[in-house]
């Protein structure tokens, strides 16, 4: 994975301009990445699209007795909380919700446990993104000790023998960092897709969709909250492989999680970025002109809209 970061625990990816290839006005991303390996930047993206199709959760929701969406979304909404409250990377916060979705598709998991399944999903994500120690963290008070330190860790073992110890997975977050240098984000705009995106970690609808298509769905709903023109680049285009049109669908759904998040009974995302820390994003209108469309008129025509 390429690490774009620094070990903060907030975002921090870099705004700066990128070349352009005067070819075929595209900017060329690449020039940002670490000189080591630019040259194979292209193809470690290739591999995360050609990764990310394959072993996608499935729509468990179907055959999970005891479980439904509210309850996965109460889950998501105490982690995300926990998440936060410890300064923990953003790439342990995509790679839990990995985890307690590929989990939920193949065993069946009681109402009771999911909490257990959640928290553990975020200490295994800790052990493996965060690169300082996760011992001041009392999970068991985050649960309110409602299970023993032995459930904990029969649970932990019980998920990794699961997902047979496979880690090492395309999150949506490795997307997000590449779009959002395609885009020559500000702050604000990231923020803003940061927070799109983690609003969508809340709701099961969005398992159906690749990391990839979430994190470019992201960023063309942030461009539309905050009028960004045009909407969709070349570059972007070129560099996310979507066009408006694929986008669409996927953008609405964000915009209407936006649209109901002040009200929602569920507020660690909403409370997150509505702080100045995060430069009070939520606090934007939604882009509901996306919802008002039938169509979105796109920047770039397809290869079958050229004909």
């Amino acid at each position: 994975m390429i690490d774009s970061r620094k070990k903060t625990g907030a975002h921090t990816l870099a705004s700066a301009p990128t070349a352009q290839n005067k070819d075929d006005g595209v900017h060329n991303i690449v020039a940002l990445e670490v000189p080591a390996v630019a040259d194979f930047v292209d193809n470690i993206y290739d591999f995360y699209r050609h990764a990310e199709k394959c072993g996608r959760p499935c729509k468990y929701m179907d055959f999970q007795a005891d479980i439904n969406e509210e309850k996965r979304s109460m889950v998501a909404d105490r982690l995300i909380e926990v998440h936060h409250s410890f300064g923990l990377m953003p790439e342990t916060l995509y790679l839990t919700f990995h985890i307690i979705d590929q989990y939920l598709s193949k065993e069946k998991v009681s109402g009771m446990e999911l909490p257990l399944v959640g928290i553990n999903a975020l200490l295994i994500a800790s052990k493996y993104e965060e690169s300082r120690s996760q011992t001041n963290i009392d999970y068991g008070d985050i649960l309110c000790h409602a299970y023993t330190k032995e459930q904990m860790l029969a649970k932990e073992r019980e998920i990794m023998k699961t997902l047979k110890w496979k880690l090492s997975v395309p999150t949506q977050y490795v997307f997000l960092v590449c779009f959002l240098k395609a885009a020559m984000c500000d702050k604000e705009l990231e923020h803003m897709v940061f927070f799109l995106a983690e609003l969508g970690l809340m709701h099961y609808s969005m398992i159906t969709y690749w990391p990839s298509l979430a994190a470019a769905s992201a960023v063309y709903a942030a461009r539309s909250t905050l009028k960004k023109t045009p909407l969709w680049t070349e570059t972007l285009m070129h560099q996310t492989g979507y066009s408006e049109q694929q986008l669409r669908k996927c953008a609405q759904q964000l915009v209407i999680f936006h649209s109901s998040a002040a009200e929602s009974t569920l507020q660690a995302v909403y409370k997150k970025y509505s702080s100045t820390k995060f430069g009070a994003v939520a606090l934007h209108p939604p882009a509901t002109e996306l919802l008002r469309s039938k169509e979105v008129t796109s920047f770039i025509m397809t290869d079958e809209e050229r004909g």
